[in-house]
Parts: C-alpha cells; structure tokens; sequence
C-alpha cells in the first residue's frame, strides 16, 4: 500500500529552486495571519504564503476572493521549496477567482491533493481538466499540478504541453512526458514509475529525476538520452539507474562522469559504487531523495551536512582533518554518535532496537525506496550537536522495521550516547583468549581450533558492548561458515586457509571523522563517518598440526614436563613417544583410525593417568584436543612436639603447617601423641610453633619437604627447651672482723669471737633452695685500724675528736677518710713552709 508521507526539502537543493510564478510578480510589503491564511501585500492585493488549521474545513481549504477587501492574486513564497499548504491533510482545494499565478513549488508536497477546483468568474488562463491543474495559456502551456492522491494509472502529459512544474508523490503504471521539455528539479520526486518514457526533458543548471522511482526507462523517443531499460545517460554521463535494476560485471565501465541523484538510495549506490570509476565519482556528493536534507554518501562514505541555512553541494574539495566549526568536545559528541549510531553500529543497538540486523533492513526494497530512517535520525542529532538546530520531521518511517515508537526508542538511546560521550571515546585493544592459533588439516585445506577476539577497554576489562569488526589481512583466509574475510568481536570463529598458514594478521575498523572543504562559502559544510583500519597487533603463534595432545596437572591444569608417554594404534604399533614438555605436543599428518595414548612414567610427586583411547577421523580428532591429566601423589606426615631436656612428648604447643608462599595447610595443638596431616602433596613446607607451653622457649621454624608422599628424613620432630631460672641473688659476705648480726632484728646478739664469721642468716644469706649447701669461708679482710665491737644506739655518747671509722661502717669510713686528707694537706703545708 502507497504510503503517502511528506519530504521536508529544506538545505536540500543545490541553489534556489524556488521558481517564480510565470504570470506575474509583485512587491513585498508585510506579513499577517487572517482568517486562517499567513499573507504578504503584494502590488494590488495579497499572496498567500501559508495557512493555519483555522483554514481547513473537513479537508478543503478555499482560497477566499479577498482578504479585507483586497484580492488574493497570488500563492506560494519564492523563498519556499514546498507547498503553502503545509503538511495538513488538504484533499481539495478550490482557488478564488482572483488567483491568478503561484510560484513553481506552491503546490510542491501536497500529497493529499484529489481534486482541484477553480471558482466561477476566474478570468486567468488557470484551467482543470482530470484533476490536474493547467496553464492554457498557448503561448506557454503548462502543466502546474498533477494531484497525487489519483489512483495509479497510465499517463500522457497533454500535446503541446512543454513545462511540467509538480507531478510529485504520484503513481503511474506508464507516464509519458510526451513533448515536455522543462521541468523542475522536484518534478517528480517521491513519484513511483513503473515506466517513464521521455523524450528531451531537462532540468534548467540541475539534473533531472531527481528523487523519481523508476523501474523501467524508455528513450526511444528521446534525442539527448540513451537507455537500456535499467539504466539513463547522456553522452559518457550516466543520469539514473532504474530501482532494482541489476547489472552484470562492467556496465558502469562507459561512464566518466555520474550524476549527484543518479541512485534511489544509500544502500543502492553503496552496492554499485565499487563498480563505477573512480575518477566520476570523486569527491561527488551523492544526494538521496529517500533519504533526509544532510545524508550523503562521499568517496564512499556516508556523510553529513551541518548547516542549516547553506544549500547542498554537489560536489567538495579535498578532505581535511579539522573543522573550525567543530570544538573539541562537539567532535567528541559526533564521533560518540557515530560509533552507537548506524553505520558503524558500534554497539548493535540497531539490533536491539529493531530485532534485525542493519544489513537486513537495508536490505527491504521499501527502505531501499523510501529511506535509510537511522540514518536520517544521525544525520538531525548531527545537526543539534553543531547547530543546536534539529529537523522537526523524519521521512521514511513507517516502512520496514521503522515503526514510529521504534524509532522515538533509537533516537532515544542516541541522545543518551551523545549526552554520555566520554565511555565511548577510547584507543580499543584487542585480547585473543589463547596466544596460540592452532590449525588442523580440514579437506584440501586447513581449518584453525575455535578462538575468540574480545573487545578489551581502558580499564582492561572485556567488554563485548563495544563492537570492532576485524579483518583478516592474511591472503586465502577466510572465516568458516561465512566465507568472509572480516567479524566481529565478541564472537567464536573458526578461520579456514588454503595454505598451510604460517602467521595470521588482522587489522580492525574503527570510526572517525573527516571533513570536506567547501567549494564556495554558501554551501554546507560536509562531515563524514569513515572508517579506519588499523593493524591489529596480536602476539599470536600459529602451530599447524594435525594433532594436539596435552600433559597437564589435573590440578593447575598447565603443561607438566617429565612425563613418559607412548601412542599407539589399534594393533599396539608405536607410532610416537616422547616426554611432555612446557609445550603440547603436536602431530602431524596422522592417518584416520583409533589411537591409544599412555602414560609409561609419571614425574615426580605424580600418580600415573589411565590410558586414553581417540579416533582421528578426516585428519582431526573427534571430540577435539586430547589432555591427559595426572593428578598429585599425597602421602601423609607425622609430627612430634617434644621437651628438649628429657626427649618426652610435650603438650599444649600450639603449631601450624604452612607452603612456602604462606598458605595455610593444618594448625593443632600439641598433645603427647604425634600429630599427622593426610593427604599432603608433594612439596615443600615450614612448620611453625605460634605458641609454646607455658615455661619453655618458642623453637625455631623448621622447612621440610615432601617427596613421593613422604617426609624427606622421616617423622618432623620440634623441640622445646625449657626457660632459665632467676635465683635470688646472695648477700655479700661480711668482713671477718664484723660480728655476726642477731637472730632477732631487733636486739642482736654480740659476737663470742669477733674474729670468726658466723654463718650466714636470713639478711645475709641464699635463696632458700641453697640454704642447706654450705658457705665457703670468707677471706680474710686487711684491717688498718683495730676493730671494735658495735655499741648499740642508747650507749652512744659524742666524742670530742671524731672516731676512727669501724671496719665495714661506710659513713664512719667516709667521716675519716675526710679527716686524714685534711690532717695531710696542714702537714704538706707546713713543710713548704
């Protein structure tokens, strides 16, 4: 079903196609809004230049005879592209008697349009005959509207009939143009032809067709275009291609030049593109009527206008890498823009979006015919982003999967990209799950082991949102169940050679900008979202074998050096044995059949592994890589915490048993049975005692190792040795002219003999665990002064002269000591004297 939807045709004309009337023109005055028309004072009356809701009634609008008493001659503004009438469901329209001329696109764009009538009293030459509206005038026949809401049919431009303004949005099974000889650029956009015959139509400083559906071109009775059916050109130009037309290997090879409009849509000339030469389409702006006022396609590429008050160029200078008219942070925006938006389709949003791939719907003939959507939504963001300005309407929805609500959720999610630019802009890196690449025989060729390439971003984490296409660079490769060189991240391929493979490169597309030199100041300036590649740098090995069999720790699952192993066929011959390395080992060009593969000896501190038994069936294995695992030999150690004076077992210890880097294996505390730990593996170990039973010193840790699941040396045996004692510590002896002291404290006894020491006592004497081991006999001390017997302190009376000093009395000794040295410094005196 025909969908009629409205084109929004601002920036999109190359120079001013507004036409002015052929009747008459006028002066400017002013503008206002009356009884539901928008005027402008024109010389003797009014123009009508737009209308409000107010002027349609049940979907008619009558152009009055006069506004305020002055006539309605005109209609249309020569500063518009489209119709006066807007976009409001107009399906009638009846002139005033007054209209006399219109400007070329008055009527531009009214796609709702039945019938027209003319009011009774009309004196111009504005005639209608089959709901088309005509200039009789016979020096200037004219054409002016053909209403597009007519069912299709065939259709002959009356004899005669030269100029052709609007037949656009109509259908016809046959249009004939007959003796038409000019014609509008926008004479026929958004009209579906099933056959266009044409004689020398031209459009005045443009190209003609441009934005027409064609399936079929005959110029039989043309003088100025050549066509085949499929295709339209002039001399070496090419005009148009017929929409769906399709072509064999070097047709395009006879055109040097190709029109702007030449193609119905971006995915129709992107398919043709590569066929045509290089020098007739550089730095062409390929324009697209199905598509919105700022999409292109340049060198290739889509591209964007981002001016909205410029015209469109059709053609730009060389790239550039920098615009003045983009700040940092803007481009920044748009390059966010371009990686989420389509094209590029950074993050599948599309998909998400739509429930198809972007190729699909491109795909569709209705989008091929009416409009790329997403683009045409990157292209309005584009402009909001630089100009602040965005297109109030979106052509193309409503065919295909752009539903309307669908669409509102795309544009949604771009302006979220937008307004979150800064997580899309980063340098992207590439992991491959596994440095190695191995390849296997697969028929004539080679087929590789399934790897994977993951996006990595800037904080070094996988993330698959972001999407990068990879090539592969290396020739004959390709990816297997697609037959294409290139994928995508994120996803499991297997990669297929003609050759033996000895090195793989790949190179990944990411989105950039560049930006076209205008070639005069009133045109748009031109962005465009290329692609570039980039070498990727994967450190990479690339083994081609035919088998791959692996000796691993069951454990750590790494490669296990040492172990002995033999394959053999099913009738028990040897065909390969070795000892596993740091590496797999690889075999290659094994014949199909089944194999046995067995462990003769393991290494060290390892069980030996069962056998296993595989098929080689086309050159590969059936299940995939062959592993062998072994698993570690545990054993058990026993521990004994003892008393290192008497060799008895010693509880209470608390102890721990740790590897190397620390990990804790075990911890007890100690009793007087020995402690064992099961199930140990091979290794090296320290014992630790964290705390030790009360009166004995912590003993140092002791490493040990186990080996073959025993203890090296046998039981683990820590000792303990037992803390020192701190005795009292004895009094000195006394002098032998001292007396003993009495018993009592308070009332000592005078010695018998004071030339005899006694035994030592309680004040005096050892600890008590000494105090039955006898005293050596002090020595005797040197007296210098006569010993005298301690006087008790009620008995002391005062002496005139100081008293010598007792033996043992230290003040007393003190008191003579300063005496003698004062007697000794008068004599020394006197004697210089």
């Amino acid at each position: 079903m025909h969908k009629k939807i409205s084109k929004v045709m601002s920036c999109l004309l190359t120079g001013a196609l507004c036409v002015t009337s052929v009747f008459a023109s006028g002066g400017f005055a002013y503008a206002s809004e009356t009884h539901g028309f928008i005027t402008e004072a024109v010389k003797n009356g009014f123009r009508i230049t737009g209308i409000t809701e107010q002027a349609v009634q049940n979907g008619t609008v009558t152009i009055p005879d006069e506004i305020d008493g002055k006539p309605v001659t005109r209609l249309g503004s020569a500063e518009d592209t489209s119709t006066f009438l807007g976009r409001y469901p107009v399906t009638k329209l009846v002139l005033g008697k007054n209209v006399s001329s219109m400007t070329g696109y008055a009527l531009y764009g009214a796609n709702d349009l039945e019938s027209i009538e003319i009011a009774k009293g009309n004196q111009s030459w504005l005639a209608v005959d089959d709901n088309i509206l005509m200039n009789e005038n016979p020096d200037d026949s004219m054409l002016i509207k053909y209403c597009p809401a007519v069912p299709q049919q065939d259709y002959t431009v009356p004899d005669g009939f030269k100029t052709v303004w609007n037949m656009d949005h109509a259908m016809f099974d046959t249009l004939d143009l007959n003796d038409t000889t000019s014609m509008l650029k926008m004479s026929l956009a958004g009209t579906e032809i099933e056959t266009l015959k044409l004689g020398d139509a031209k459009v005045e400083n443009g190209e003609i067709l441009y934005g027409a559906i064609v399936k079929h071109f005959d110029a039989s009775n043309s003088t100025i275009y050549e066509s085949d059916g499929k295709a339209l050109w002039s001399g070496d130009k090419l005009i148009k291609v017929a929409s769906g037309a399709e072509f064999e290997d070097g047709y395009f090879s006879k055109f040097n030049k190709v029109s702007p409009y030449a193609f119905n849509s971006v995915p129709e000339y992107l398919s043709i593109a590569g066929s045509l030469p290089e020098s007739a389409t550089k730095n062409v702006v390929f324009s697209f009527y199905s598509q919105d006022a700022g999409v292109f396609v340049v060198n290739g590429e889509v591209s964007f206008c981002y001016n909205y008050d410029k015209k469109v160029p059709t053609e730009v200078d060389p790239v550039e890498d920098y615009s003045q008219n983009i700040d940092a942070e803007k481009y920044d925006k748009i390059r966010a823009l371009m990686y989420v938006g389509v094209p590029f389709n950074g993050t599948g949003l599309f998909e998400e979006v739509f429930g198809m791939s972007y190729e699909d719907a491109m795909a569709d003939p209705e989008v091929q015919m009416h409009g790329d959507v997403a683009l045409n939504i990157v292209s309005a963001l584009v402009y909001d982003v630089i100009d602040g300005t965005e297109p109030s309407f979106i052509n193309g929805i409503g065919y295909g999967p752009f539903d309307e609500a669908l669409v509102d959720e795309y544009k949604a999610a771009l302006k979220e990209a937008v307004k979150n630019y800064e997580q899309y802009n980063f340098t992207p890196s590439f992991a491959l799950e596994d440095n190695t690449i191995a390849f296997h025989r697969e028929g004539n060729g080679y087929a590789s082991d399934p790897i994977m390439i993951n996006t990595v971003d800037g904080n070094g984490d996988v993330n698959n949102d972001y999407i990068y296409t990879i090539n592969i660079e290396t020739s004959g490769m390709t990816v297997k169940d697609s037959d294409a060189s290139s994928f995508q991240t994120g996803q499991e391929i297997v990669l297929l050679s003609e050759n033996k493979p000895s090195a793989v490169t790949f190179s990944y597309n990411e989105p950039t900008l560049k930006y076209y030199k205008r070639t005069s100041n009133d045109v748009q300036n031109v962005l465009a979202s290329a692609v570039r590649q980039t070498l990727l740098d994967l450190d990479v090995e690339v083994l081609v074998d035919s088998i791959v069999i692996s000796k691993q720790d069951l454990t750590t699952q790494k490669e296990l050096v040492g172990a002995t192993l033999v394959l053999t066929d099913a009738n028990g011959v040897i065909v390969d044995q070795w000892v596993s390395q740091a590496k797999p080992h690889m075999l290659t060009n094994l014949k199909d059949g089944q194999y046995t593969l067995t462990e003769q000896t393991a290494p060290n501190g390892y069980e030996l592994a069962e056998s296993i038994t595989f098929t080689v069936k086309d050159g590969k294995v059936e299940g995939g890589k062959i592993v062998m695992y072994d698993a570690p030999i545990k054993g058990s150690a026993s521990f004994v915490k003892t008393d290192a004076a008497t060799g008895k077992e010693l509880p209470g210890a608390k102890l721990k048993v740790t590897t190397l880097d620390g990990t804790v294996v075990d911890t007890w505390v100690s009793t007087t049975s020995a402690h064992v730990i099961n199930d140990i593996e091979d290794g090296m170990y320290v014992l630790t005692e964290i705390t030790s039973p009360y009166g004995y010193e912590i003993a140092e840790s002791i490493t040990f190792e186990v080996k073959n699941g025993e203890v090296v040396g046998g039981q683990v045996v820590m000792e303990d040795e037992p803390k020192e004692s701190t005795p009292s510590e004895p009094d000195k002896p006394t002098t032998p002219s001292e007396p003993d002291k009495p018993s009592t404290p308070s009332e000592p006894d005078k010695p018998d003999k004071p030339d005899k020491p006694s035994k030592p006592g309680i004040d005096g004497g050892h600890s008590g665990h000494d105090r039955d081991k006898k005293d050596p006999p002090p020595s005797k001390p040197v007296a210098t002064e006569e010993w005298k017997p301690i006087i008790k302190p009620e008995e002391e009376k005062p002496a005139p002269t100081p008293p010598l000093p007792k033996t043992g009395d230290a003040a007393a000794a003190s008191i003579f000591g300063l005496a003698s040295l004062f007697t000794m410094l008068t004599l020394y005196k006197k004697k210089k004297r």
